[in-house]
């Protein structure tokens, strides 16, 4: 484990060492929608056994701090034949960037500020279209991303990499099921490298017409 450990610092170092100083910012106002495309894998734990799994989302973000997101785990059934995986659909909030900048409790290093800023909370639907019988439970998640490359070293649309390191509980239970063939509650604990792209689209800058009153 210790060797791991050395080996995830020394492989992250470039960016800790070489992290631009900055304004908490980091351009997020300019290009005010993320897409972040992630795809990896991690482990599914349902209170019987453990299972592989793939795993796929696709976020997007307002100035990186709220948006809708979409994604999908498969892997191998349980023992009973159930539980291929699920479709999220549900918004995604990330609000430590917001308060931290109002704060103006920014650290001014870049890849600090930005995996601090990561920490992200997700809520919404598990639909299980796999299954035979189809159902939907509640899904929340957490998540942190660790940055591998960073945007102060992009140019053009592609903005960053990261390893997006996740856990979503998905309750399919009595209490939250959409179907009453369904009855599953589970985790999904996952690591994706996640890719994203960031484009204008005015949100950032938006504010109501202005008037001028006359004498």
């Amino acid at each position: 484990m210790n060797a791991r450990c050395l080996a995830l610092v020394f492989a992250l170092w470039p960016a800790l060492a070489h992290a631009d100083d900055g304004d908490g910012v980091y351009d997020r106002f300019d290009r005010d929608l993320t897409i972040a495309a992630d795809v990896g894998g991690g482990v599914v734990l349902d209170g019987v056994d453990a299972r592989a799994t793939m795993t796929a989302d696709l976020r997007f973000r307002i100035i990186d701090a709220a948006g809708p997101a979409i994604g999908l785990r498969w892997g191998p059934a349980d023992d009973v034949g159930s539980g291929h995986g699920h479709v999220f659909i549900g918004v995604e909030l990330r609000p430590l960037f917001p308060a931290l900048f109002l704060l103006d409790l920014s650290t001014g290093n870049e890849w600090v500020d930005l995996f601090v800023q990561s920490f992200g909370i997700e809520l919404g639907a598990a639909l299980f279209p796999f299954d035979d019988d189809f159902g939907i439970g509640l899904a929340v998640g957490l998540s942190m991303s660790v940055p591998l490359l960073l945007p102060s070293r992009t140019t053009g649309p592609f903005q960053s990499i990261s390893l997006r390191l996740g856990a979503r509980r998905v309750d399919a239970t009595a209490s939250f099921q959409g179907a009453p063939e369904v009855d599953r509650s589970e985790w999904t604990i996952s690591a994706a490298l996640s890719f994203a792209f960031a484009a204008r689209i005015g949100a950032a800058s938006w504010e109501p017409p202005r008037y001028r009153l006359s004498n």
